[in-house]
């Protein structure tokens, strides 16, 4: 009977965990959203197939940034919580033994860092759109994607897209097809 307490602890710190386990969805596209050999059909906004523009780099680079911040930084995070939470708990003791003092001040130090980092990067976002949003005066530099946060490079026009459906309805190979359409769309 010593064990049930701890059995109790364990199922709850379980049941808690698992209220915290998400399924972070599947980004859309790659990290980069150009130069494919061909286009994903499962992302319809976004042809993967067109040839990279300079605008693509900056849509890389908020792919990057969202992707360490959203799908690691956070679970990480929050997964430290939970460690840091365990090791709390236990810091206690067992029935029959003493407390663990040096338990309890690692869980805290974990939780600390885990809080403290997460804020660092957070705020970090905070400045930099803040030093550019003051040095720019919320207007569009000349060729840069605005807002900065969210870029989006000009979408193709409807000819060149129509064109290379075309193109490659008739069999005719994808570089071909590209350059033709480049040429008669541009």
């Amino acid at each position: 009977m010593a064990f049930r307490p701890f059995f109790v602890m364990l199922v709850g710190t379980l049941v808690v965990a698992s209220m915290f386990a998400f399924v972070v969805p599947q980004a859309q596209a790659g990290l980069v959203p150009c130069g494919a050999s061909e286009d994903d059909p499962s992302t319809s906004t976004i042809d993967e197939s067109f040839p990279c523009r300079p605008c693509d780099l900056f849509i890389l680079g908020h792919n990057v940034f969202t992707f360490l911040v959203v799908q690691v930084a956070l679970p990480l995070t929050v997964l430290v919580i939970i460690i840091s939470g365990v090791m709390m708990m236990f810091a206690g003791g067992f029935p029959g033994t003493g407390q663990n003092p040096g338990l309890k001040t690692k869980a805290k130090a974990m939780l600390q860092t885990a809080i403290l980092g997460l804020l660092i990067i957070l705020m970090s976002w905070v400045i930099v759109n803040t030093t550019i949003v003051w040095l720019t005066g919320s207007q569009q530099p000349g060729g840069f994607p605005w807002p900065w946060h969210t870029p989006q490079c000009a979408a193709r026009p409807p000819c060149y897209t129509m064109c290379l459906n075309n193109c490659l309805g008739q069999g005719i190979d994808v570089g071909l097809c590209r350059v033709s359409c480049d040429i008669q769309c541009d």
